[in-house]
């Protein structure tokens, strides 16, 4: 499947809708061929882009915050309801890379905004096109989907309403096959190793708690050998 060619047609639809929009950012699948084979697709949710330079697309990425998702992604896809990855293991370049370009990337804002986001704006934009991030949502069909930021989890629910569902675990949810988790935005002010292990530790609880169920809930990408 071509991913990103169905999210132009769709970013194509978004723009013309939304005319005032300043600087349309794209995002979406980083690598096609490395999103077909990863067992466990991680989708990363954010606010917006700062409108700093010139680089509109969210999968031209780079920088300390993409070293921070790298981690978490090769982390998330990989773990289990009883172990995850330790965070040097995660943090070698060779693994940042993998597991980045098995990820997607999305801004629940597509406008080009501040270097520091309003979330009252942030929740704003995901009501208002809260078609087009269902529709986005559709395309790139991740399993697990973490929300990261203030708000992000608030505006993410006016498109797509996965808190109708009980908590499984601690900020985490199961909605339509795919878990929800609230995070940390990458950037937040904390050591790099206890943020990776706090959200792998949400994954890991989020896990057991999936097990649990028994075969009425799992999903296809529960209980995989990664």
């Amino acid at each position: 499947m071509a991913w990103n060619v169905e999210l132009e047609d769709l970013f194509a639809k978004w723009k013309a809708e939304r005319p005032a929009y300043r600087h349309f950012v794209k995002d979406g699948v980083v690598c096609e061929e490395c999103w077909r084979e990863v067992p466990r697709r991680i989708l990363f949710v954010l606010k917006e882009k700062p409108d700093v330079d010139a680089i509109h697309d969210l999968r031209e990425c780079g920088g300390y915050g993409w070293a921070v998702v790298a981690r978490w992604a090769y982390g998330l896809q990989r773990a289990t309801d009883s172990t995850y990855r330790d965070f040097n293991e995660a943090d070698s370049k060779e693994n940042r890379y993998a597991g980045l370009r098995a990820a997607a990337l999305m801004n629940l804002k597509k406008s080009a905004g501040r270097t520091y986001s309003d979330t009252k704006e942030i929740v704003k934009y995901g009501r208002e096109d809260a078609a087009f991030i269902k529709e986005e949502l559709r395309i790139i069909d991740p399993h697990v989907v973490v929300l990261c930021g203030q708000g992000v989890d608030e505006g993410f629910d006016c498109a797509v309403p996965f808190k109708q569902e009980p908590a499984i675990s601690d900020n985490c949810w199961l909605h339509d096959g795919r878990l929800f988790m609230k995070e940390w935005h990458p950037s937040y002010r904390r050591k790099a190793r206890a943020k990776y292990d706090r959200v792998l530790q949400h994954m890991k609880a989020a896990l057991a708690a999936i097990r649990s169920f028994g075969g009425r809930r799992s999903p296809s990408w529960f209980d995989l050998d990664v």
